[in-house]
């Protein structure tokens, strides 16, 4: 946020400063973007971040071949793409979640967010503006940030997990359910599907339970 701006999203933690300086309505905020201050009674807030390592990443995925090509998502601070520079690029809005990268075809990532039920595809390596929907039919109760995983022996088939477990094998253009409602009221909080051999799936539930999807 640039100074003049608005503080960001969550706040943690609110304080004045010292009473013993003149100017004793200066306020200091924490909050998921870091350190903000104001010198005139929260009217206006400038950041104080330049060297402070602030993010917390919810998901982040690394390009198959080259390590300077990174995509995470961050909790408040939206889907940030890495590509060798100390500064990560800016490329979708809001609270991100899982991020993957097709292994086969690197220029096509996933990206979800806090709303559950999110699902974006993006065919031009994360670029702004290159994202588009993917929700395709998926419904059902589910974690704020629930899990996704690439099969990685086939690349289009994908698994995300809510109260049932959904697959495609389009990547993500449309999708099927293909367990029944976890049971207990639970939700699936984890997938991890065999590097070789993609009949062997396992989800672990909020619940603590881990099933071997037959």
């Amino acid at each position: 946020i640039p100074d003049g701006g608005i503080p960001h999203w969550d706040q943690h933690a609110i304080a004045f400063e010292s009473t013993t300086r003149p100017s004793n309505y200066v306020l200091w905020v924490g909050n998921d973007g870091g350190i903000f201050r104001s010198e005139d009674w929260g009217l206006n807030w400038g950041h104080r971040n330049s060297t402070l390592s602030t993010l917390q990443f919810r998901g982040l995925s690394c390009h198959p071949d080259y390590d300077a090509v990174m995509i995470g998502g961050t909790q408040d601070n939206g889907i940030l793409r890495y590509s060798g520079t100390p500064t990560w690029e800016f490329v979708y809005p809001g609270d991100g979640g899982f991020t993957a990268i097709d292994n086969t075809i690197p220029t096509r990532m996933y990206k979800g967010s806090e709303k559950g039920n999110d699902i974006q595809r993006s065919d031009d390596a994360g670029a702004k503006g290159s994202w588009v929907s993917k929700t395709g039919g998926i419904m059902g109760s589910t974690l704020p940030y629930p899990p996704f995983e690439i099969d990685p022996s086939s690349t289009n088939v994908c698994y995300f997990g809510n109260a049932q477990l959904w697959r495609t094998d389009v990547s993500a253009d449309s999708w099927t359910a293909i367990t029944g409602v976890v049971s207990g009221g639970d939700v699936i909080s984890a997938i991890a599907v065999h590097p070789t051999d993609p009949t062997i799936i396992y989800i672990g539930t909020s619940g603590g339970i881990v099933y071997r999807v037959q």
